[in-house]
């Protein structure tokens, strides 16, 4: 088994046998879809805080600035 931190093992929506798995990797970058407008980077950010230390957040925006919204964006959690 890899060397997980207790968030990850102790987590309740996360089944052992995924924890367990010899199979795959775990990474380190999740990929958001169909993100609302007023959703920005430092919102994003913000939430994911709650799963563990966030390295970068980006929501690919229009020429304005603003949220494309449907598209997605990308979260990356630190070590």
């Amino acid at each position: 088994m890899m060397n997980l931190p207790p968030n990850i093992v102790n987590h309740p929506n996360i089944p052992p046998e995924i924890i367990n798995s010899s199979t795959g990797q775990l990474g380190n970058t999740v990929f958001v879809a169909n993100l609302d407008f007023k959703v920005g980077w430092k919102k994003m950010k913000e939430v994911f805080s709650m799963a563990g230390t966030v390295k970068r957040a980006d929501i690919k925006e229009d020429q304005d600035g603003k949220s494309r919204g449907m598209d997605a964006g990308v979260c990356q959690f630190g070590a």
